[in-house]
């Protein structure tokens, strides 16, 4: 009775989970006495708080409490919001270069916004469908998107190109016309982190597969190794970042990864995008055509493959079908019928259903008066 009375509250009321985590440092005491009192649903860390509501509400305005305290929050709901929210230090991530992927012509809905609060970049990710989504628990998801963050402080945009995609194939008055945003190398190769996202979100594949054909691949192992180009900083430099670093300045190291990056350069860069929202779903669509023909090859491959063995085994099964069903208990009637099904799909797949017929009149001439056995057959088709 536990389950279903847990499923009937879980119809019955509300869900939102709010999970707010600071990434460039920890939480100093003060600000962790200041977050565990903005409700009483918190459960705190130094680096994380997360609000659980099932009849009442976060009364406090998200942003406000992101850019005072974290770099990221996830909200998720049982009527299908689900926001990603990305701080980002405007100091060192160009909002210029971010605008480009902000789709919001569906700002109720779904849209990927970019705005500046202070001395922050937001980026704003907002799912809302119509008719509410699908339960998704909230505890765990964002740690598998924390890395999305620091992609795009090393000018990784691929998470905002997906974004605005999904965005731009979702809207029923998008032009045909409309052009792609600049397009980021490595849309071929999705990490974890960004199929989290696609998850989240749920992202056809199909879309993110036709868009990346375009994509150049890089190797950016070149670009991660930063500490070979420390020497080419100015003496002024380097006593700048040490300075910074004896204030804790919170964002000197990714100031210095900025500093860094121009010296290294970036080959491959992130090209002006050229194709219409119209080829777009163009490609998709023979994206599409391509999955489901493999999955229809590949689907004939392994019936074939499992109906050899069968054909090979199907003396043996019979027995077993026999042996199992002589137990007369539940779990060998199941066994039993199990079996028949397999070696009836094998009939249907070799075109002898009447030898199949004939060894199922035996069959039932030995167990067919067990009524136990007589519902399983019905209920399986047999």
């Amino acid at each position: 009775m536990g389950l279903i009375y847990h499923l009937i509250f879980l119809l019955m009321s509300e869900y939102q989970y709010y999970d707010f985590y600071s990434i460039d440092r920890p939480l100093t005491r003060d600000e962790r006495e200041a977050i565990d009192d903005l409700s009483s649903r918190s459960h705190s860390s130094a680096r994380r708080i997360t609000f659980e509501y099932n009849y009442s509400d976060f009364r406090h305005d998200e942003e406000e409490v992101l850019s005072r305290y974290f770099d990221m929050m996830l909200y998720v709901t049982n009527w299908g919001t689900r926001r990603l929210l990305i701080k980002l230090p405007a100091e060192v991530v160009p909002y210029n270069s971010l605008k480009p992927y902000e789709a919001m012509e569906m700002e109720d809905y779904l849209h990927c916004e970019v705005k500046k609060r202070g001395e922050h970049i937001l980026i704003d990710l907002v799912q809302n469908e119509e008719e509410g989504g699908g339960w998704m628990e909230g505890e765990g998801l964002l740690d598998e998107m924390l890395e999305l963050r620091a992609q795009l402080l090393a000018g990784d945009y691929r998470l905002l190109y997906i974004a605005w995609l999904y965005c731009a194939a979702n809207r029923e008055e998008a032009s045909a016309e409309t052009v792609e945003p600049p397009l980021p190398p490595n849309l071929k190769r999705l990490d974890a982190s960004l199929k989290s996202f696609m998850n989240f979100w749920e992202i056809p594949r199909d879309l993110i597969s036709a868009a990346s054909v375009a994509s150049e691949t890089i190797d950016t192992s070149a670009q991660q190794n930063l500490s070979s180009h420390i020497g080419q900083l100015s003496e002024a430099e380097k006593d700048e970042f040490l300075k910074r670093l004896l204030e804790d300045d919170p964002q000197v190291k990714l100031k210095l990864m900025k500093r860094l990056r121009e010296f290294a350069g970036s080959k491959g860069t992130t090209n002006p995008g050229s194709r219409t929202l119209a080829d777009l779903q163009e490609a998709t669509a023979r994206q599409s055509e391509i999955r489901l023909e493999k999955e229809r090859q590949q689907a004939a491959k392994a019936l074939e493959k499992k109906m050899k063995k069968i054909g090979l085994r199907q003396v043996d099964m019979w027995k077993e079908a026999h042996n199992q069903a002589a137990l007369r208990t539940g779990s060998g009637y199941k066994e039993a019928v199990r079996l028949l099904g397999e070696l009836k799909a094998y009939g249907k797949y070799s075109g002898d259903m009447a030898a199949f017929g004939q060894q199922l009149h035996v069959f039932l001439k030995v167990y067919g008066k067990s009524q136990a056995l007589q519902r399983r057959l019905k209920e399986n088709g047999i």
